[in-house]
């Protein structure tokens, strides 16, 4: 438990932090030489603090350690705040479990009336658009959920309240329409997915 805090306090009060004033140096050197980041990619979208979106809470992180596909401690941390913040009573929905690593912490950090239903492709299901070299794995996986699933024992709770689901999202049955008063919260950490957002519900 006392590693699970620290960790929640490590993410967004430290790496986040430190993170930002990296990478502002970093692109204040590639300025001065004349260099471009080739892996950053220009967006129209309007970015704000965290904070504007969430009140800050003292949050657990569990599975903090970062594979191959997995968001930032940092985005985990954030995400963690925005469970934390969702009302009593209301639910969360994720589109794309992957290995389970978010699904976990939006768990531990809901409200205990709040259950968290994700959803991931079927593992044998083909793909309907080629994917790029070295994204295989994100899909060809044999069992999506497996960090969340392994921690049943030890977060009980948490696991009570998780649900999974194997399908799309064309065909989900969590249509936008239908029942939105009892979801708090839309999440995709997939950066692959662009034709969803996260969408908070006063």
């Amino acid at each position: 438990m006392t590693k699970e805090r620290y960790y929640g306090f490590y993410s967004t009060n430290i790496y986040l932090p430190c993170s930002a004033l990296s990478k502002r140096w970093r692109n204040f050197w590639r300025r001065r030489l004349g260099k471009e980041d080739r892996f950053m990619q220009d967006t129209h979208l309007p970015s704000l603090p965290w904070r504007r979106c969430a009140v800050p809470q003292p949050v657990r992180l569990c599975e903090y350690r970062q594979e191959n596909g997995n968001v930032r401690i940092s985005e985990l941390g954030i995400l963690a705040q925005m469970a934390a913040n969702c009302a009593a009573g209301k639910n969360i929905f994720e589109i794309g479990t992957f290995d389970g690593r978010t699904t976990l912490n939006l768990a531990l950090n809901a409200s205990r009336s709040c259950r968290i239903l994700t959803l991931d492709l079927p593992p044998a299901l083909k793909t309907q658009y080629e994917l790029a070299s070295g994204e295989g794995h994100f899909v060809e996986k044999p069992e999506p959920g497996v960090r969340y699933k392994k921690h049943a024992a030890d977060h009980p709770d948490a696991a009570a309240r998780t649900s999974q689901f194997l399908g799309t999202p064309r065909y989900s049955i969590f249509p936008p329409t239908r029942g939105l008063a009892r979801w708090s919260l839309w999440m995709v950490p997939m950066p692959a997915i662009t034709s969803f957002q996260i969408r908070i519900v006063p």
